[in-house]
């Protein structure tokens, strides 16, 4: 699994923080220890991969019905639902 971008810069500041706030009393040494409280918000994400175009065939000039399809992948990090709607170019 590869790590998002975001997720690599977050853990980055918090160590940037972590860093940068000393411990608030005493002197610092190996048993110091301090508290640092972070939130991290992440907004809900629907990410699409493998949508590939839908090979329909030749139309024959006659029949009214092609049928097509393709195989792909939906990804939600979140409790809402989401809806596909497939759109064409070509009527």
């Amino acid at each position: 699994m590869k790590i998002k971008p975001y997720l690599i810069r977050a853990a980055q500041l918090l160590l940037l923080m972590v860093l940068a706030n000393p411990v608030s009393a005493g002197q610092v040494d190996r048993s110091s220890s301090d508290t640092t409280e972070i939130e991290l918000s992440i907004p809900e994400m629907i990410r699409i991969d493998n949508l590939t175009d839908i090979n329909m065939g030749d139309y024959n000039g006659v029949d009214r019905v092609m049928i097509g399809s393709t195989s792909f992948c939906v990804f939600k990090n979140g409790r809402k639902h989401y809806r596909l709607k497939a759109v064409t170019d070509h009527g």
